[in-house]
């Protein structure tokens, strides 16, 4: 019933990552990403997972992901006879993206659950879900299977003059054998269900049984994963995980610069293109926490001896988040940042030209990294896609659009490599 999905071979195309501005302007930091022993994880639903039941985040199905399963043997067996559904359809949807961030199930919800053949003995009968939507929660229990936690289920059976009754049970579980479809399903097994009319006539219980085989996602295969939660850390060595006494600690100096050459911004203005030049930049913050991710802070990010048009970052101080390589990757030294707002805003740039004076906004910046002694962002150049929040015909021009390219290295902490936690 198991498969065993390793697409190693294709991992390495997850981390096609586009440097936008401050992407390059912020510098790199290595990646180890042999990973030492990990007890925390975070629940997924996978279309693709390794041996080990990890799931990259490339293969995890995102939130609002429809999830259908049907069943040919939904049943309820009381002391007045089994009530038995030859067709019954139960939809749902994924409600939380994964995560990487916290030790917890899954989120989700059913929102459909309609049947149809049923039948008490001969008598033909109308069963219907009631007070959806439900409140769910899938967690990850072993292979690629997971448990699956309802905050409440409610059935309406009506049988002839035999039965109409309203059963219901708070908090069931059932479970799920991940797999592709034809072999993957939702089980129930003999969940006891309480009379909730107090109808005289009816039934003090229901135990409800039913095999519900998956339909969709249209990928068709799910698999119930996990995904590992190591802490980030800013590590002397290239070591991973990091020991203790090689991490750096938060208040530590975050600094960079050019690596040689300039940073250029070329612009694409009347079919002709413009290079604003800049002879140095350097980025000041610290270095915060340790986490999922690590933090630190950009407190200033200059740009100087740039010609023809000066350029000015403003809103600081920036937010940055930095990320170890993640899972199912063994080996490498690559890493993440992101750079977004401090509290002040999006990050902003002004260019002061003589012909023009344009100010962009972008409210998430990411780029790669890559650390060593010292740490190194890559000579990348890219489009930026930035807003101009002026309103000037001139800036909102998208001719006048920059690329970026620059090459910068850490000047502390230095040594510098992304690494797991201990």
């Amino acid at each position: 019933m198991w498969e065993t999905i390793t697409k190693h071979s294709q991992l390495g195309s997850l981390w096609r990552l586009s440097l936008c501005l401050i992407v390059g302007v912020l510098g790199s930091t290595t990646v180890i990403a042999s990973f030492g022993p990990s007890t925390a994880f975070a629940t997924v639903m996978c279309e693709e997972v390794t041996v080990e039941s990890y799931c990259d985040t490339t293969y995890a199905y995102p939130s609002e992901t429809t999830i259908t399963s049907e069943s040919s043997n939904s049943t309820w067996m009381t002391t007045l006879g089994t009530v038995m559904c030859s067709s019954s359809i139960m939809k749902g949807e994924l409600t939380q993206e994964a995560s990487e961030e916290a030790e917890k199930p899954l989120s989700a919800k059913l929102t459909e659950w309609a049947y149809s053949g049923c039948k008490l003995g001969k008598t033909s009968c109308t069963v219907e879900a009631e007070k959806l939507p439900y409140v769910t929660s899938l967690e990850w229990t072993s292979g690629y299977d997971a448990s699956v936690h309802l905050a409440l289920v409610s059935t309406y059976a009506k049988c002839g003059s035999l039965l109409n009754c309203h059963f219901g049970i708070s908090e069931p579980t059932l479970t799920y054998d991940g797999g592709s479809v034809g072999s993957a399903k939702f089980l129930v097994s003999k969940v006891k269900m309480s009379d909730e009319g107090g109808k005289f006539l009816c039934p003090s219980e229901a135990i409800w049984s039913a095999e519900f085989q998956l339909a969709q996602p249209a990928g068709g295969r799910m698999y119930a994963g996990r995904q590992r939660l190591n802490k980030t850390v800013l590590c002397k060595e290239a070591q991973n995980p990091c020991p203790g006494a090689k991490i750096w600690s938060s208040g530590e100096k975050f600094d960079a610069e050019l690596a040689g050459g300039e940073a250029e911004f070329k612009f694409e203005y009347n079919g002709a293109e413009k290079f604003v030049k800049c002879t140095t930049s350097e980025i000041h913050g610290e270095v915060g926490a340790t986490g999922l991710p690590a933090l630190a802070k950009i407190s200033t990010l200059d740009f100087t001896g740039c010609q023809p048009c000066a350029v000015t970052s403003t809103r600081t101080p920036y937010r940055v988040t930095l990320e170890a390589r993640k899972p199912p990757f063994t080996i490498g030294s690559d890493g993440v940042m992101h750079v977004e707002s401090g509290g002040s805003g999006a990050p902003e740039f002004l260019f002061t030209c003589d012909t023009f004076t344009c100010l962009y906004r972008d409210s998430l910046l990411f780029y790669t990294v890559e650390g060593g002694n010292p740490a190194k962002t890559p000579l990348t150049s890219n489009s930026i896609s930035l807003e101009d929040p002026t309103g000037e015909p001139l800036c909102l021009s998208k001719k006048l659009f920059p690329s970026f390219q620059a090459k910068y290295k850490f000047v502390n902490p230095n040594p510098m490599f992304l690494s797991r936690a201990p």
